[in-house]
């Protein structure tokens, strides 16, 4: 078992919240026990490994007891993740990358996240995509992708297509694109 201190934003009260959190590797259980608090949370080692792909911005709602907290997903995906790999004595390895990629032949920002699932040997994956225009447009995508489909994209060479969850294609080099999955390995 592995114990850290972390230290929590409220996005609503904008209250920072302290404590400890606890992982257990056996079970795959994560545990944040907040000094103010009486009540824990606890989560999943995939629970917080799904928190660590959202959008940077996004946030989620925790029902405690005592009161609700809206905390950031990645930071509590990260801290869970930190506490969860170091208990099972591995690294965490999280990366995130700005990139363009080009939409209906128009440059595209393209913010890839990705996060090595250790168990698996693969990169879980995602893309957001922001549309510059008056109204910005978002798009996001998510994938999984091994060390050999990192290497074949290397070899292709050309543009690899993105679907997104709204039915939008964009385009990113095939050399981005993989070197962003093995710089994982």
């Amino acid at each position: 078992m592995s114990e850290q201190n972390f230290s929590l934003k409220d996005r609503t009260s904008g209250d920072s919240y302290t404590g400890t959190v606890t992982a257990n590797g056996k079970a795959r259980l994560v545990e944040f026990k907040f000094d103010r608090l009486n009540e824990p949370l606890i989560m999943s080692y995939e629970q917080a490994r799904d928190h660590l792909l959202q959008d940077a911005a996004s946030t989620t709602t925790i029902p405690l007891a005592e009161q609700k907290l809206t905390l950031n997903r990645v930071a509590l995906g990260t801290i869970a993740m930190n506490a969860y790999l170091e208990a099972i004595g591995q690294s965490f390895i999280y990366r995130r990358q700005n990139v363009q990629g080009f939409m209906n032949n128009t440059a595209i920002e393209l913010d890839l996240k990705g996060f090595l699932d250790i168990d698996r040997q693969i990169v879980l994956m995602s893309v957001l995509a922001r549309e510059s225009t008056d109204q910005p447009n978002f798009h996001f995508t998510e994938g999984r992708f091994s060390q050999s489909d990192g290497q074949h994209l290397l070899e292709r060479g050309s543009d690899f297509t993105l679907t997104f969850t709204d039915r939008k294609h964009a385009t990113i080099s095939c050399d981005l694109l993989g070197n962003f999955i093995l710089s994982f390995f």
